[in-house]
């Protein structure tokens, strides 16, 4: 697999863990067409065909896995919450600091850990051909996606939720093989 390839899918993830709405299903379509292996394309197209079964359904189970599941949120997409069971830690203060040296800035609006943000960062430094950046930054911040998968396929009810986390496990897989190839 080439760095195009991984920073396509990165893309992708970043985009189907946002709140689901129509608009995120054509911003998905838009990058799936756009990768060459056809299993990639068909497993992305079978998750993004989940969206407009019932739209009402997943924002609700969105809501309740990722922002204020009762009496605690079983999901959260923060690597902070991984790391210090916070939203915001130390963490958020040195992903600012290293997303303005790339000359990112985030709005006001935006958790630098969110996992989002984190997976389009990775699309930025593998689009670029930074792959000893992108691997560092994966080892140190992006090593707990496993455990969040899981969450994921503990807590969720819809099929749309239980696909991606499955095929983020096994993205996970592909990315931990991908970096160990350069060794």
């Amino acid at each position: 697999m080439n760095s195009q390839i991984l920073a396509q899918k990165f893309f992708v993830f970043a985009k189907l863990l946002t709140y689901p709405t129509k608009e995120l299903k054509e911003d998905i379509e838009k990058v799936v067409k756009q990768i060459n292996n056809e299993d990639d394309k068909k497993t992305f197209k079978n998750i993004i065909a989940k969206l407009d079964n019932n739209r009402e359904e997943l924002e609700g189970e969105y809501t309740a896995l990722f922002i204020t599941g009762y009496p605690k949120t079983p999901c959260p997409p923060y690597f902070s919450a991984y790391q210090t069971g916070m939203i915001v830690s130390e963490y958020s203060e040195k992903l600012y600091d290293l997303y303005e040296e790339y000359g990112i800035e985030l709005s006001n609006e935006q958790f630098p850990d969110f996992l989002p943000t984190m997976m389009e960062f990775m699309t930025l430094l593998l689009t670029n051909e930074l792959k000893k950046e992108a691997e560092n930054f994966y080892n140190e911040y992006l090593s707990w996606t496993n455990e969040f998968s899981k969450n994921i396929k503990r807590n969720a009810k819809e099929d749309y939720f239980i696909e991606i986390a499955e095929q983020l496990n096994v993205f996970t897989k592909e990315v931990n093989n991908y970096f160990k190839e350069g060794e």
